[in-house]
């Protein structure tokens, strides 16, 4: 169906087996398949999973409003990777979606990761304004490690799970270890992208030997 204008345009294709290349990705998504459909001045696709460098998408969907203007965006995604090579991913994204030195993007030029980690994640907002962007997710480690300078932390072999939205971080009983112990952790932090973050952790473990 075409009309005058791109809000009068209709399309919809289903594709297999396709490379997939995005200008704000720095890695292509390769062995693709899933539908996309354009309408109304929308895009939205769905059933979507690949492979690329760092991992795997078993499935992800979302829509991007406003093709013509100031873009407004959902997304949802469920996926597993490598993580340091997927945290480098997700800060170019969101670096180049969001140009503006940003708290978000301080914390993640400032954190390092490692280790195979699964996540769900939601995410919606409006091109190049942080203040419009929520998201919600849960996030799975296995045998990874987690630094970040600005609170002293540096741990290695994180196992468990932590959910996490704009403000909070919540550790559901993720074992892991530092220079000087073994331990296992609990609860949460809120404003964990501000230089103040609020702790509200149980942890027990063992001085390491």
């Amino acid at each position: 169906e075409t009309k005058d204008g791109m809000r009068g345009f209709a399309a919809s294709v289903r594709f297999e087996g396709v490379r997939f290349k995005h200008i704000f990705l720095d890695e292509p998504l390769t062995g693709a398949s899933g539908r996309v459909t354009v309408k109304g001045g929308a895009i939205s696709f769905e059933s979507i999973s690949g492979e690329f460098s760092g991992g795997s998408v078993k499935e992800a969907s979302g829509e991007i409003k406003d093709l013509s203007a100031s873009q407004s965006y959902r997304i949802a995604l469920n996926a597993s990777f490598d993580a340091g090579k997927t945290h480098h991913l997700i800060k170019g994204f969101i670096e180049r979606y969001n140009p503006k030195e940003t708290p978000l993007v301080r914390f993640l030029n400032a954190v390092s990761i490692s280790g195979e980690a699964g996540v769900i994640l939601n995410i919606s907002g409006r091109r190049g304004d942080e203040k419009k962007m929520a998201y919600k997710g849960d996030l799975r480690l296995k045998d990874a490690g987690f630094s970040y300078p600005p609170m002293e932390i540096n741990v290695s072999s994180l196992n468990g799970r932590a959910a996490f939205d704009n403000d909070r971080l919540y550790l559901n009983g993720i074992s892991a270890k530092d220079a000087r112990s073994s331990f296992k952790v609990s609860g949460s932090i809120s404003g964990y992208r501000t230089v103040e973050p609020f702790l509200n952790i149980a942890a027990e473990g063992a001085a390491a030997r």
